[in-house]
């Protein structure tokens, strides 16, 4: 019995040995000497997590990220199981797949999640960091782990932010929709509100939805933009002086306009008086032939032109 339990003894040291050397990667740097027990399991009101990488900074941004989408996560579970409208303009489908876009934006590391730009490696709990080194294939790497503060008063907190900032976007997309440019009093106004449209389009995510809605929208101001036209006031071997009009309605108009002509010369412009009037050398034309001026304004990628014939 007592040369069994030493045979069994024998066997065991000897494959303790045969595993230690086996083991082909080894801890080279650590943040501390010995690893804290969280690391290794669950805490409440915690996340923990991990990520790897062959520098420090991205593991430790790697790891941030997984802060992030493990919120998301528990975003989406929230609002999959909910059955009712989180807001008035915010349906739980429109939601889920807002959320769901998110979880997507993070995996690819994109960054442009609004709602979770609190979630810094200012509040992280505690770290932990490893480099490792692999003697076999003679790899380095590093290990970062983090523990970050995450309560159930912190998760309906974040569903609250995520909710109010899904309700404002399609308020604003709303009021976008909604603009009446027969209440404009110059093209100005136009170009700016084409632009606003253009800025909150940037903002949503590549695969969101009311992208396209956007799109549509943007098409109906410049479906306005093609009702522009060109109206001349005056013509005649000096100068011409025009206005533009929305319809029947005269708008302000200080938008350089591109001129061209086959015979006149230093040809200028400028708003005088809200009539833009444009000056220019008659002296080199041809009294037998068709001669014009062609004035073109860009509003919103949209070009409104007029010929002008100089008698």
């Amino acid at each position: 019995m007592r040369h069994h339990s030493i045979f069994i003894c024998l066997a065991l040291f000897l494959f303790a040995c045969f595993c230690t050397g086996c083991a082909t990667v080894k801890v080279t740097e650590s943040s501390v000497r010995r690893a804290p027990q969280w690391v290794f399991g669950a805490e409440h009101n915690f996340l923990i997590v991990s990520a790897e990488a062959e520098d420090i900074e991205t593991a430790k941004s790697k790891a941030l990220n997984e802060v992030k989408k493990q919120m998301v996560n528990a975003i989406s579970e929230n609002i999959r199981t909910t059955s009712h409208t989180t807001t008035e303009e915010l349906g739980v489908d429109d939601a889920y797949a807002t959320v769901e876009l998110y979880r997507e934006e993070l995996a690819t590391e994109s960054g442009n999640v609004p709602f979770l730009s609190q979630v810094t490696l200012a509040n992280v709990a505690d770290y932990y960091w490893e480099k490792r080194f692999d003697k076999k294939t003679k790899a380095e790497w590093y290990v970062y782990h983090l523990k970050y503060p995450f309560s159930r008063l912190n998760q309906e907190e974040l569903i609250a932010k995520f909710e109010a900032q899904e309700a404002a976007i399609n308020r604003q997309l709303k009021e976008l929709e909604q603009v009446d440019f027969s209440t404009f009093s110059s093209v100005e106004q136009m170009v700016a509100q084409g632009t606003t449209l253009r800025t909150f389009q940037s903002t949503l995510m590549e695969n969101d939805g009311r992208r396209k809605t956007c799109d549509r929208i943007l098409r109906g101001y410049k479906s306005n933009v093609e009702q522009l036209t060109i109206q001349a006031v005056c013509v005649d071997r000096e100068k011409t002086l025009y206005e533009v009009y929305l319809g029947e309605k005269k708008m302000a108009c200080n938008i350089r306009p591109y001129l061209r002509s086959k015979c006149l010369e230093q040809m200028n412009w400028q708003v005088k008086d809200g009539v833009n009037v444009v000056t220019y050398d008659y002296s080199e034309c041809f009294e037998d032939e068709q001669n014009y001026i062609d004035i073109t304004i860009t509003v919103m990628g949209k070009k409104i032109n007029h010929r002008y014939f100089i008698l």
